[in-house]
């Protein structure tokens, strides 16, 4: 399926269609290295008649689609590229998704440095959000494509049969939210005012705090699984189910609002510095990650114990250098004073979801609220299992005293 190429760098040379005669002699240099005797004979006869007969017609079709898709913004290879990772069927943390551990220094402590963490990433991912995207460059100043960059302003990779689709995010700068998973649960900050400026530290350590204590709670986690336990069935799964499941209730919403969240960010060591060593945490995170929607193209994971910083990343819209230079611009971010937010909308709702064994019974969507808060439950039951989704609401952080 095709990414919509960033309009600033669409006038950038396009990858070169290879020369067919040169990837010939390589690929024969190639076979040299695993075949000899008849089986090297026989290989070097069908090259021989595939450079006379079928090559030249092949080479020109694909020149001719490169024109096509160079007129676009794109390329020859761009929409199989993605297709590539696109149509994997099985979990994502054990195929293409990648865990990144990061280098985000910072003199504070506790709370206070996850604060300047997000604060940090705000600042880049607003800039994608935004439109005010910094020319990007490699390092010998050459300008290279933006096309990656719309990961940064939130969407989401939707499940699918037989293809994922990218839904990108297009809702701006303002009223931006991030999500915030704790134990398994993910809670909805609100991270931007009516004119896109950030929210400040004061607001945001007191909204983490009452994402803290609201976790804290008695029966806070009663009969919930955690609400990412969906995103790790694998598309296979998930995209035959997702469609009817976005039909009940407020699922679409629901759906819709974590698409558009800039990024989620797992909080951890909320009672003390883990005893994993990096590597152990950087496999949890990787291969079996509890705080991150493996959907979304980035789920941060700081500890509020020690200095763990890291990323899961969906790696079909990215690679390792956008993600580089992001991280580099987050070291060198200037955090603004920001805006106080805590007189914001009466509640924030909290997200979770859940999956667990199948019952015979048929599902039935459920909703019933109460004062201060409301609930959506529904259920979506299939021979081998059944899913749930939740929405609670949490109450807006109070206003800092300090």
């Amino acid at each position: 399926m095709p990414i919509t190429p960033h309009p600033e760098t669409r006038d950038l040379k396009p990858l070169p269609v290879p020369d067919l005669n040169n990837t010939l002699e390589g690929y024969q240099r190639a076979l040299e290295a695993v075949l000899d005797g008849p089986d090297l004979e026989r290989a070097h006869e069908i090259t021989a008649d595939f450079a006379e007969e079928q090559g030249p017609r092949l080479d020109d079709a694909l020149r001719t689609r490169a024109a096509q898709r160079e007129s676009q913004g794109t390329n020859w290879l761009s929409d199989e590229w993605y297709s590539a990772y696109l149509t994997t069927r099985g979990p994502l943390p054990l195929t293409t998704n990648v865990g990144f551990q990061l280098s985000l220094p910072t003199g504070a402590t506790g709370l206070d440095r996850v604060v300047e963490r997000i604060q940090r990433a705000i600042a880049v991912h607003l800039q994608s959000a935004s439109g005010d995207l910094p020319e990007n460059v490699d390092a010998r100043g050459n300008r290279i494509t933006q096309n990656q960059w719309f990961v940064y302003a939130g969407g989401l990779r939707h499940p699918r049969p037989g293809e994922d689709e990218i839904i990108a995010s297009t809702a701006g700068a303002a009223n931006r939210e991030i999500g915030i998973f704790l134990s398994g649960r993910l809670f909805a900050l609100k991270v931007t005012d009516d004119s896109g400026a950030p929210i400040s530290a004061a607001s945001l350590r007191a909204a983490l705090e009452a994402v803290l204590q609201r976790d804290a709670e008695p029966g806070a986690r009663t009969g919930e699984l955690d609400f990412n336990a969906p995103s790790l069935l694998g598309s296979g799964a998930l995209g035959e189910l997702l469609p009817e499941l976005l039909l009940r209730g407020e699922n679409e919403a629901v759906y819709d609002r974590l698409r558009d969240m800039l990024f989620t960010v797992d909080l951890i060591d909320v009672h003390g510095r883990s005893q994993e060593t990096d590597a152990q945490r950087i496999e949890r995170l990787t291969f079996l990650p509890r705080g991150a929607w493996v959907y979304k193209p980035l789920s941060y994971q700081f500890s509020l114990a020690d200095e763990w910083a890291a990323v899961h990343v969906e790696h079909s819209c990215q690679d390792g250098a956008t993600l580089v230079t992001a991280v580099t611009r987050m070291q060198n971010a200037t955090i603004p004073a920001g805006v106080d937010l805590a007189a914001g909308p009466k509640s924030s709702p909290g997200i979770s979801a859940k999956i667990c064994r199948s019952a015979s019974r048929p599902a039935s969507p459920m909703w019933r609220s109460r004062p201060g808060s409301s609930t959506l439950k529904f259920s979506l039951c299939r021979t081998i299992f059944q899913q749930t989704c939740r929405s609670s609401s949490a109450a807006t952080p109070p206003r800092s005293s300090r």
